[in-house]
Formats: structure tokens, C-alpha cells, sequence
């Protein structure tokens, strides 16, 4: 091949293997994160389930107590007595120490179980930092500057605590606790946990882009270019039937969301109804299965009792409901016949299908097997 050709085409494979590799690399740190956030989802009920009974017995104690502080009859001066008399002191000094560890935040999203994942997540984020090139798409760059932050740490000699300058408006409520340490330092664990996290859900919601990628490329580069846009303008609004203003577009949109509204709130508001919130929650009632329609069922059963191999070199394959071939260990009552070709495909109940003068046929194969399915679908060819 000339070069005039070769280098051509080998730029090419080059620049898609770049995009490619970009791709997998982001979706590869995007499915770890979520995996890691998953298994810490997992050890907080698991956490969960084990302080039940802790906080039964604490919760003992505390009616003991309340009972004694709320009876009129017990002097000011001998309550703390007769609770140590209903509660013995070591006992409640116990209690109260394994309080501590039983306390979870009002927003508890697992983050210190999160947590514990950090140095498993160094092993590659450092060189996933250093190799990917962001961008971000509005004006507000605090994510981007956090992951700088994160970005000179590594590349520092010695271990540094993250400065106090540091970005901290991309941080969510939940996040906030963990943050700051005792002395006022900022974690270095849970900033870089949560700047990785939020450049997640950056990544996935478009607000950063990477270059040399394609699936998480530049939104503008999906849509029409703004030096084109002015002779494009006219065929797509009459294309698409919408207005030339956009300010009449935008109270089109309102009148409808208006009107979709109220029917939303029409079927919340019906006792009878399969969609309701509860808890601040939007909740579905699962949906009952049904079954085939009669006129389906008609129709399988005068299929099974219509059709007649022309052939001993035809076949027909009986097949289990999930799917399997019977193949050579078919099932009881199972045929093998010739037929050229797939001609229909019927679901029917096995005690329907007429088989009985199928076992004179030529060429019919029995079988046995350990279980035998209640339905079968006779594949016709």
C-alpha cells in the first residue's frame, strides 16, 4: 500500500482507538464508583439489621427512665437514685457508650461506608486524573477546580493536607459531616471521595465533557453550529410546526405542563388509585398479569388439532416454555418430524395436542426427562 494511503488510514485507526479507549476508561471509573457505592448501600443495612437489637434494649432503658423523671410522686432530689435503682449505673454507662456507635446522620447515605473504599479507588484514580482531559460546560468551573485540588495532592513528594481555600460549594448536604474534621482540617478522604462522585454525576448529566471522546463528547458538538443555524432556522421550524418566537413556544409548553398537572394531581388525589405518594415517595402498585385472551386460546387449540405432516421427512420440534430445543433429550410426549421451513410458532397446553397418532409417524423420536413443563410451544416448519 502507498504511503499516500497507509498513513492516512493509519491516523484513522489511531484517532478511533483513542475515542474508543476514552470511552472505556470513563465508563470503567463510572461503573467502579457506582460499585463501591453499592457495596457500601449494602454493609449500612447490614448494619442496620445488627444494631436492631441494640437499639431495642435501649430503647428499654429509656422508657425506664422516662417513666421515672415523668412520675410526680418521685422527689427532684431522689431521681437520680431511683434511676440508677431501675437502671443500674454500669449497665446504663454501657448503654450509652454503644449509643455512640448506633447514631447515624438524618441523611444517611452510607458516605463512611463509602468510605472505606478510598484506598482501593487510589490504585487508579491519580493516573485516571492525570490521563483524561476535562472541560466544563457552563461558567461554573468549582468541580473542575476540586479536581485540580485533587490533582496537585498526587502530585506532591509528600502527603498534604488538602488547603483550606479549597472548593467547597459542589459539596451536598449529606457530604458535609464528614468534610471537616475535628480541628477544622478538610478530610482529604472525603473531599476526594466527593469531588470523584460529583464528577460522576457530572459526566453522566453532560455538565463536564471529555475530549477525545465520543460518548461523553461536547453537547455542542450534537447540535446544529451557530454559523449555520441562521439559514437552517427556517426549513426547521416549518419541519417541525413550531413557532418562530420562542417566548410563544415557551407559554405553549407552560399551558400544557399546566394541564398535565392537574390530571396528575386528579388520579393522586382517587383512593382507588394505582399511583399515590407516600412518605414523599411516588409509588406504583404492581401491575397484575394477565392471562392469554380467550380468542387466543381458540385459536391455539384448533391450530393443534389442524395440522398434519405431509411428510416423514418434515419435522416439528417441541419446545419448553423457556425456550430450550428438547434436542435428543426431549421431553415426554415430544416429536421429531421434518419440515422445510419456519412456518408459525404456537403456545399451547401439552394435554391439548393431539399425539397420540403421532407415535405410528416415521422418524418420531420419544424421550424422557426430570421435569415436564405444563406448557409447550409447537414450532412449525
Amino acid at each position: 500500500m502507498p504511503p499516500l494511503r497507509r498513513y492516512p488510514i493509519l491516523l484513522a485507526v489511531l484517532h478511533q482507538a483513542l475515542q474508543h479507549h476514552t470511552d472505556v476508561a470513563v465508563e470503567l471509573y463510572d461503573q467502579c464508583l457506582w460499585a463501591c457505592y453499592t457495596d457500601a448501600r449494602q454493609e449500612l443495612e447490614e448494619f442496620r439489621h445488627a444494631a436492631a437489637r441494640s437499639a431495642n434494649e435501649t430503647l428499654i432503658f429509656f422508657q425506664e427512665l422516662g417513666q421515672v423523671l415523668l412520675d410526680p410522686t418521685i422527689d427532684d432530689a431522689a431521681v437520680r437514685a431511683v434511676s440508677f435503682q431501675r437502671v443500674p449505673e454500669a449497665v446504663l454507662r454501657a448503654a450509652v457508650a454503644d449509643t455512640a456507635g448506633l447514631i447515624r446522620p438524618r441523611q444517611d447515605a452510607a458516605i463512611d461506608f463509602f468510605g472505606k473504599r478510598y484506598s482501593y479507588l487510589r490504585q487508579f484514580v491519580p493516573a485516571w486524573l492525570r490521563t483524561l482531559i476535562l472541560h466544563t460546560l457552563g461558567p461554573d468551573d468549582t468541580l473542575l477546580r476540586a479536581v485540580d485540588v485533587i490533582r496537585t495532592l498526587d502530585q506532591a513528594s509528600t502527603p498534604r493536607m488538602v488547603p483550606q481555600e479549597a472548593p467547597m460549594t459542589m459539596v451536598p448536604e449529606p457530604w458535609r459531616p464528614y468534610i471537616r474534621e475535628w480541628g477544622g482540617d478538610i478530610s482529604r478522604r472525603y473531599y476526594e471521595l466527593c469531588t470523584l462522585w460529583q464528577l460522576r454525576n457530572a459526566l453522566r448529566a453532560g455538565n463536564v465533557w471529555v475530549a477525545h471522546s465520543r460518548r461523553y463528547a461536547d453537547p455542542a458538538t450534537y447540535l446544529i453550529p451557530l454559523t449555520e443555524w441562521p439559514q437552517l432556522r427556517p426549513e426547521v421550524i416549518r419541519q417541525t410546526g413550531t413557532p418562530s418566537e420562542g417566548l410563544h413556544r415557551l407559554q405553549e409548553r407552560e399551558a400544557q405542563l399546566v394541564t398535565c398537572l392537574a390530571q396528575i394531581d386528579r388520579l393522586l388525589a382517587r383512593k382507588d388509585s394505582d399511583v399515590r405518594i407516600e412518605d414523599n415517595r411516588l409509588v406504583l402498585t404492581p401491575l397484575e398479569g394477565e392471562g392469554r385472551p380467550a380468542s387466543a386460546e381458540a385459536l391455539a387449540d384448533e391450530l393443534a388439532l389442524r395440522w398434519i405432516p405431509g411428510h416423514t421427512s418434515q419435522h416439528i420440534w417441541c419446545i419448553p416454555r423457556m425456550g430450550t430445543p428438547c434436542g435428543r433429550h426431549s421431553y415426554p410426549r415430544s416429536m421429531l418430524v421434518s419440515w422445510p421451513r419456519p412456518a408459525i410458532s404456537v403456545w399451547t397446553k401439552w394435554p391439548r395436542v393431539p399425539i397420540s397418532p403421532m407415535s405410528a409417524w416415521p422418524g418420531v423420536r420419544r424421550g424422557t426427562c426430570g421435569k415436564t413443563p405444563s406448557r409447550r410451544r409447537l414450532v412449525l416448519w
